[in-house]
């Protein structure tokens, strides 16, 4: 972007230089820079250094330049967006230790039950970030931190067979567990 100027140039040599070497490059530099910002702006969540920085080039780079403006505009409000707001989605609460009103399993409307359980999986799923993906990380002991939704949805449905099966072979009504 800091492209050197030819030694000694003329006028007619710097006025050349600037528009068909040093301001095409400009262009292209921003255009990967916005392309970056507006299509991986999962890169920029986390980092706060790299935000920063890209952040200052764009500032400079505007003020260096007065035809990068609304190049570095899209920029900075790309960047500066706040991250999109993580959706928590609602508990459910398992087992009578957490239920407040000790509901059982067999007593919960089936259809309002899967609606909360499918209100749940897809929340947490729709908050997966790509890079929890990444070299199996939720296999490792690391991973639970680095992969907090896909180890959220993992724990999740273990404690939810957990409670299922423990209310289903503690029932004392045959009956209900029948159906």
């Amino acid at each position: 972007f800091k492209m050197p100027q030819p030694k000694a140039p003329t006028k007619e040599q710097a006025k050349n230089f600037r528009a068909e070497k040093l301001i095409p490059i400009h262009f292209r530099v921003f255009n990967v820079l916005k392309e970056w910002t507006t299509n991986y702006g999962i890169d920029f969540r986390k980092d706060t250094v790299l935000v920063q920085r890209v952040l200052d080039f764009a500032n400079s780079a505007s003020s260096e330049n007065s035809a990068l403006e609304s190049g570095c505009k899209i920029v900075i409000d790309t960047i500066s967006k706040s991250a999109p707001s993580v959706k928590e989605p609602k508990l459910i609460s398992l087992g009578s230790k957490t239920n407040e009103n000790n509901t059982s399993f067999l007593d919960v409307d089936h259809n309002e039950l899967c609606n909360q359980i499918n209100a749940f999986i897809v929340g947490t799923y729709c908050n997966v970030e790509p890079r929890e993906y990444i070299n199996c990380l939720w296999d490792s002991s690391e991973g639970r931190f680095q992969c907090i939704h896909l180890h959220r949805l993992y724990k999740f449905s273990n404690n939810f067979i957990r409670w299922m099966k423990t209310e289903l072979f503690t029932s004392p009504d045959f009956t209900k567990r029948a159906l």
